[in-house]
C-alpha cells in the first residue's frame, strides 16, 4: 500500500512540474512564495526535478510511520495539480 502511495505522491510531482512549468511558459506566475523565491534564483527545471525527487521519498518515509499524513499530502497536492491544469 505505501509504494501505491508513494507512487502517487511522486506521479503528483510530475504533473505539478509540467502544469507549473506550462503556466510560466505561457506568461503566469508562481503563486507559492517560496518556489517564486526559488524561481528567482535557480532555473525551473533544476528546482521541479529536486522537489519531485525529494518530496516523495519524504512521503515515503512519513508514509511508513504516518500513512494518513501522506495520504493528506496527495490529497493537496491532487488540488494544486488540478488548479493548476485549470488554468493551462
Amino acid at each position: 500500500m505505501i509504494y501505491i502511495l508513494s507512487l502517487t505522491f511522486f506521479i503528483l510531482q510530475l504533473l505539478d512540474w509540467y502544469t507549473t512549468h506550462t503556466i510560466l511558459k505561457n506568461g503566469g506566475y508562481e503563486q507559492n512564495p517560496l518556489m517564486a523565491i526559488l524561481f528567482k534564483y535557480l532555473d525551473i527545471n533544476v528546482v521541479m526535478c529536486m522537489k519531485s525527487i525529494i518530496l516523495p521519498l519524504l512521503g515515503y518515509v512519513i508514509g511508513l510511520e504516518y500513512p494518513l499524513l501522506l495520504v493528506a499530502l496527495i490529497v493537496i497536492y491532487l488540488f494544486v495539480v488540478i488548479h493548476n491544469w485549470k488554468s493551462i
